[in-house]
C-alpha cells in the first residue's frame, strides 16, 4: 500500500496542528486523487467541522470515508443531515467489538 492508495486523518482536539494534517490530506487528494479516511472525535460537531476544514481547502468529500459515525453521531436527523451535506461515505466501523456498550460513554447502546 502506498500514500497515493489511501490517507488516513482524524480531529481529536481541534488544534492548529490537526487543521494543518486535514489542509494537507485534501492536497494530497488533489494532488494524488487516493481517497481519505477521517477519525472524528468524540463530538457530534466533529464530522461537520473536518468536512468543512476538507473541502474550504480543496477537498472532495464524495471521495472521503468519515469513521467512527455510530459512536460520534447518535441522532439520526443529523446524520442524515451529514450524509445529505457533504455526500461522504459514513463509516460504521465498531461492530464485533466485545461489549454492548460503548465503554467511554455507556448510554451508547450498539443493540438498538
Amino acid at each position: 500500500s502506498s500514500a497515493r492508495d489511501f490517507m488516513v486523518t482524524q480531529l481529536i482536539s481541534n488544534s492548529a496542528f490537526e487543521k494543518k494534517s486535514i489542509q494537507a490530506s485534501a492536497a494530497g487528494q488533489e494532488a494524488t486523487g487516493a481517497p481519505v479516511s477521517f477519525h472524528p472525535g468524540r463530538t457530534p460537531e466533529s464530522p461537520f467541522e473536518i468536512m468543512r476544514i476538507f473541502t474550504e481547502a480543496g477537498g472532495n468529500a464524495k471521495n472521503s470515508i468519515m469513521g467512527h459515525l455510530e459512536r460520534t453521531i447518535q441522532d439520526t436527523g443529523t446524520l442524515a443531515e451529514f450524509a445529505t451535506e457533504f455526500g461522504s461515505y459514513c463509516q460504521f466501523d465498531l461492530f464485533g467489538i466485545e461489549n454492548s456498550y460503548y465503554q467511554t460513554k455507556p448510554e451508547i447502546d450498539f443493540f438498538r
